[in-house]
């Protein structure tokens, strides 16, 4: 039987220090950005609940599709609803 010792050294890619560091830097900034959109989702969601009754609609429509794009991470609807929202809203005031 082969030795494992022998199999992992032939097919272990080889990582440098530096690679690990740029790795670690890429999830640190991915997991700052979840949780900064994580924050202001649930900051948009009290938004929500608490002018639901008697809120600028149009507002509200904002802020939760903004809520929906922190939530998902969607840039392209998060981008295309605010850009649809502003003109729709911005014909009407």
């Amino acid at each position: 039987m082969e030795n494992m010792t022998d199999y992992g050294a032939r097919f272990r890619p080889e990582i440098t220090v530096a690679d690990l560091l740029k790795n670690y830097d890429r999830w640190a900034t991915m997991l700052e950005d979840e949780s900064r959109r994580i924050k202001l989702s649930t900051t948009e969601r009290a938004f929500i609940v608490k002018n639901i009754e008697d809120g600028d609609l149009g507002e509200l429509l904002s802020v939760a599709c903004s809520c929906i794009y922190n939530m998902t991470g969607d840039s392209y609807f998060g981008k295309f609803t605010q850009e649809t929202l502003d003109r729709r809203l911005g014909a009407h005031g």
